[in-house]
């Protein structure tokens, strides 16, 4: 259920938990250094998302069934639903995450999310790629994905990501701005795996990913997509999601979109 009606403009509301007043919405920081208007007359122009309450441990178990991405303040959602926008703020940082996630009571063991970026400024540093277990974007969660040349960042929420760690690949796997991105959220073995390809999607039966990593997801009960992009008209598409079963070791499609 949507919590604030207005989507463009951000409405202040007894009955929003404290956790959905996001950071950048506090000008108190920026007030000594003469840029709270600055920034005021910027926010009121970022396309707002309703916020809906995060999703509770017994809501999680239930299927999950749709893909695509969420809405998120500043992110444009592509009329199909998968693919999303950078319209935020100038060089600053916003979340967008999957509709669908995996949980440990889920049939299937692992979830794989195959993706590229259409278009980025910067090849690097600039869109992540990795796992949440938030529920929404504005809620807490532990956070962490890496770029196409595999740095990392990580944090305690999908917006908040202070914490970088310089890639362990490589230093020149031949990736660009457009390689595919297939991470896989094993909730079996918890962990993450992230892939990289040198090539756009689609991924060909044998091509081998340049870089590898391996992430523990230790503890957590459900993860879903989370991308982070910096830069205005960054934008994401995903390719294709695929389960694999308790049943069989075998993956296969679920739901997939096959986006060239």
């Amino acid at each position: 259920m949507a919590l604030s009606a207005p989507i463009h403009k951000f409405v202040k509301d007894e009955s929003i938990p404290d956790n959905f007043e996001l950071w950048y919405d506090d000008l108190s920081e920026t007030e000594g250094e003469g840029k709270a208007s600055q920034y005021k007359n910027k926010d009121d122009n970022i396309l707002r998302a309703p916020l809906e309450e995060p999703l509770d441990d017994a809501d999680l178990a239930k299927p999950s069934s749709e893909t695509g991405f969420q809405v998120s303040d500043g992110i444009l959602v592509d009329p199909d639903g998968q693919g999303a926008m950078h319209r935020f703020r100038t060089d600053e940082r916003q979340a967008i995450l999957s509709k669908d996630h995996i949980h440990v009571e889920h049939d299937c063991t692992s979830m794989t999310w195959t993706l590229n970026m259409k278009t980025a400024k910067w090849a690097f540093g600039d869109a992540y790629f990795g796992l949440t277990n938030a529920s929404r974007f504005q809620c807490p969660g532990d956070t962490v994905g890496y770029d196409v040349a595999g740095t990392m960042i990580r944090g305690l929420t999908p917006q908040n990501v202070p914490i970088m760690q310089r890639t362990k690949l490589k230093s020149d796997l031949g990736t660009t701005r457009h390689s595919a991105i297939r991470i896989t959220a094993d909730l079996h073995r918890f962990k993450m795996r992230w892939e990289v390809y040198c090539d756009a999607p689609p991924i060909k039966p044998d091509a081998k990913p340049v870089g590898v990593i391996e992430y523990p997801i230790c503890g957590w009960r459900s993860a879903r997509l989370w991308i982070s992009l910096r830069s205005v008209d960054d934008h994401v598409r995903l390719y294709s999601v695929e389960t694999t079963t308790k049943k069989s070791d075998e993956a296969g499609p679920s739901h997939a979109n096959n986006q060239a």
